[in-house]
């Protein structure tokens, strides 16, 4: 039996079960806390009870220890986007960091957990939504998951969706209508989101359409459920995505919905 990702080392694990969900439409990033000899070797043994589909090393080696199509235990008590045992949907790659915040991460590490993600992306057509941290998944009350603390997650799925580094033009776009924009209360929901990243904020589909292939980015962030009460309309969110944009949407149709969701992504440095 050999790796399925060319680039990877086969090192079985025996630590694994069926999938109930095909294909994986996940992806979860991990950081090892331990070395990568000693992560190899846990992930070996049956009774560590733990394993993940890849790990990645210091020096950018790439090992592969359960097949894709099966069910690694890496992610525990899990919760994302109204789904839970996050191990169902997802290829977990653990990444060797000691994960206090301090132990770097060589570019030959991150390069190369890039170029598998790519490699994963492609093969099963991954969103960006769903590359995501153990924090993000198990960050909660109760599990306090913090990896992999200090990794350049944002900066990485930049690269990983070929938007560019520091995003050239990332609009966000609110509401409005022939009579009114969204309550002032929703834009004040966006100051901590606004303090951590660079974006343009406003109320135009036509000035988001300005993100064209010419721009480092195509990036375009809806705030508001359609059914808002001053809404960006389903029509619109088509109009966008059609003219080749990346697009996503943050539901809620209060301000409080609104600032939770965007307190919760400055936080964690996720846009």
């Amino acid at each position: 039996m050999s790796a399925e990702y060319p680039q990877a080392i086969w090192q079985p694990s025996p630590n694994f079960n069926q999938r109930p969900v095909q294909p994986p439409d996940m992806i979860v990033l991990h950081a090892t806390v331990i070395g990568l000899d000693a992560t190899l070797s846990g992930f070996s043994r049956t009774s560590s009870g733990v394993s993940s589909h890849y790990v990645v090393g210091k020096d950018g080696r790439v090992f592969q220890m359960v097949k894709e199509a099966n069910r690694a235990w890496h992610a525990g008590e899990s919760f994302w986007k109204g789904r839970h045992d996050i191990n169902d949907y997802s290829i977990g790659i653990e990444m060797v960091n000691r994960n206090d915040g301090i132990d770097p991460w060589p570019d030959e590490q991150v390069n190369a957990v890039l170029d598998l993600c790519r490699y994963l992306v492609k093969k099963y057509g991954i969103v960006r939504d769903n590359v995501v941290t153990h924090e993000w998944i198990a960050g909660y009350a109760g599990r306090g998951k913090t990896d992999p603390r200090g990794f350049p997650m944002d900066s990485f799925l930049d690269r990983l969706f070929d938007i560019g580094e520091g995003f050239d033009f990332h609009y966000v776009l609110l509401g409005q209508t022939a009579e009114s924009i969204v309550p002032w209360t929703w834009i004040e929901a966006l100051k901590a989101y606004l303090q951590r990243f660079r974006v343009t904020v406003g109320f135009s589909h036509d000035h988001a359409m300005m993100a064209s292939p010419k721009t480092k980015s195509r990036r375009i962030t809806i705030i508001g459920s359609p059914d808002a009460s001053v809404p960006v309309s389903e029509e619109v969110e088509n109009i966008l995505r059609a003219s080749g944009a990346v697009v996503e949407r943050i539901p809620g149709t209060t301000a409080a919905e609104i600032q939770q969701e965007m307190d919760r992504r400055a936080a964690i440095g996720q846009r």
